[in-house]
């Protein structure tokens, strides 16, 4: 007895002191997790609701003798506006007087040490008792509360002016206790106003617990203990998050004659902090989910990112994020031209990496499992670094396959795949820039300069390689449209059978119809074996009459040398 009462008086002392802080987001500069709430409802792939009583867990009241059932009616939660609102009503529900809502990251988020922080508005009255706390994963020590419980915040409606950090922990319940300390609010601020509830965990060699409200320190805890384990247990394992407003119990009293209901209690953010690099997954099971869906909005750091599950997940944002990215199963779909701009990802087997519609993108870097597949659709794709000429073209030639680049390993596209099932020469044009990374646009065999069309500027810069029938080994933008190595006549014929010289603009899934030239491929060799003598003389033919830089496509006429 005389312990706990000198704990209370330390607990008390210590909220009372409220001593300023350094900001403690500082030794936890990296998002791991976050919740900003700008949806238009509860993300599932984040939050799950607890429903009822706490009867289904043998609890009555949820073990404090709480007065309210929990739903996840739109009435009880909402989100709008960037809030997640949650709302207690008097109303008879499943045999309650009161309705409400509890939510929890379980299954879906939890993190051991850190910083975890919330920017919330509170309700005020007697009876409302607004709670954001943390439960363990899983019970490593016991039943509660040997595995141990944080409170990060907690508050009693009726008194506005102050805020309670609290942790449980000991052994099995009867046989538990805690540890709680009380922070007042300054003059004139009550906690119907957005503060900032912070808590900050430090495990390791040196275990503590600290509570901050607007980044002011007003308790910290050193000393704990659980039946089930030796120190610092139970406060060194991952915990999740909970975010609740209940009715009545025995820590608040019931609700009387001066309780307004309904009342509301705001939340603008929910995130968790560390102080590594975050190694980040991020999981699609099945069907297609968006980065924002499974708690990631924006990846600012990261030491890693692996995405899991036989689903689509879609990178939806500019991401600033410079780990290396592993597609381990499933679709990635890059859907922002900066989605992983700075990142080397690395598709594993039988997984997919695809460029979201036409989508222009970059990837820090590229490497392909053998079995592994990069879609790039109608877009176009550039690997900055990492990746060898000499691995593009056995990729390349990979996604070929058998013809009609149905191949399902290696760089592909789907677009061209079914552009060729319809009869159409397309196949994947890519470009070595020569400072160390590589494009790949889906486009037609002749298009040296990727730029949609086949004309005489084609030609020129084949000629201006001065490849053709040199054996000398070629790149795509040198003429080598089959991917041999070489630039010989059956490139040329290549680019013949597409009918597109000359004839404009073409679209790789084929809206466009092209004009056949039957003599196209005699014009292309005639140019080229005419460049000859000059390339091997050492002089450059000339440039094509009109090419000039920064022309759209379209801009471009016909040459009049083919008309």
């Amino acid at each position: 007895m005389a312990a706990a009462l000198w704990a209370a008086v330390a607990g008390l002392a210590c909220g009372l002191r409220g001593d300023p802080a350094r900001a403690a987001a500082s030794d936890y500069p990296h998002i791991a997790w976050q919740d900003e709430f700008d949806g238009p409802a509860l993300e599932p792939a984040r939050w799950t609701h607890d429903i009822g009583t706490g009867s289904q867990y043998g609890l009555t009241g949820w073990g404090n003798n709480e007065l309210q059932y929990y739903t996840d009616r739109s009435q009880n939660l909402t989100v709008s506006g960037g809030l997640l609102q949650i709302t207690a009503r008097s109303e008879s529900y499943g045999g309650k007087s009161y309705t409400s809502a509890r939510i929890k990251t379980q299954d879906r988020f939890s993190q051991a040490g850190g910083r975890f922080e919330i920017r919330a508005a509170l309700p005020t009255g007697q009876g409302f008792w607004p709670a954001l706390w943390m439960m363990p994963a899983s019970d490593v020590y016991g039943g509660w509360a040997a595995s141990g419980e944080i409170d990060i915040m907690e508050a009693k409606g009726q008194q506005p002016d102050r805020i309670q950090g609290t942790i449980h922990y000991g052994g099995a319940w009867p046989n538990n206790t805690s540890t709680a300390a009380t922070r007042v609010l300054p003059p004139g601020q009550t906690i119907a106003s957005f503060h900032t509830y912070s808590l900050e965990w430090d495990i390791g060699s040196s275990s503590a617990l600290r509570w901050y409200v607007d980044d002011v320190l007003y308790a910290t805890r050193t000393s704990w203990w659980s039946a089930g384990g030796s120190y610092p247990a139970p406060f060194d394992k991952p915990f999740y998050l909970l975010v609740n407003l209940a009715v009545g119990g025995n820590y608040v009293g019931s609700p009387n004659g001066s309780t307004v209901f309904p009342a509301t209690m705001q939340v603008d953010y929910v995130r968790a902090y560390t102080a590594a690099l975050p190694a980040i997954t991020l999981a699609a099971p099945a069907g297609t989910r968006t980065q924002a869906t499974v708690g990631n909005p924006a990846i600012k750091a990261a030491a890693t990112v692996t995405k899991t599950g036989t689903g689509t997940l879609q990178l939806t944002s500019s991401n600033a994020y410079t780990g290396p990215t592993f597609v381990q199963a499933g679709r990635l779909e890059l859907a922002h031209a900066a989605a992983a701009a700075g990142s080397a990802v690395r598709v594993a087997a039988g997984s997919t990496l695809a460029v979201a519609g036409s989508l222009d993108t970059t990837i820090g870097g590229l490497s392909i499992d053998a079995g592994g597949r990069v879609d790039l659709g109608a877009g176009r794709l550039t690997v900055a670094s990492g990746m060898s000429a000499a691995t593009a073209v056995s990729a390349l030639v990979a996604a070929r396959g058998t013809g009609g680049w149905n191949g399902s390993a290696g760089i592909g596209s789907s677009v061209v795949a079914a552009a060729a099932a319809a009869g159409e020469s397309r196949a994947i044009g890519w470009s070595d820039a020569g400072n160390g990374s590589l494009r790949f646009v889906p486009t037609a065999p002749g298009d040296a300069t990727l730029d949609g069309m086949i004309d005489i500027l084609d030609v020129a810069e084949v000629v201006a390689a001065g490849k053709f029938n040199s054996s000398l080994a070629a790149t795509w933008s040198e003429g080598d449209f089959n991917y041999d190595g070489l630039v010989d006549i059956l490139d040329v014929a290549d680019l013949a059978t597409t009918g597109l010289y000359g004839a404009g603009a073409f679209a790789v899934s084929g809206t466009v119809a092209a004009v056949p030239e039957p003599a196209a491929a005699c014009l292309v060799a005639a140019a080229l074996t005419a460049a000859l003598p000059l390339v091997r003389s050492g002089r450059r033919p000339p440039p094509a009459a009109g090419r000039t830089t920064g022309r759209s496509p379209g801009s471009r006429r016909r040459s009049a040398a083919c008309s």
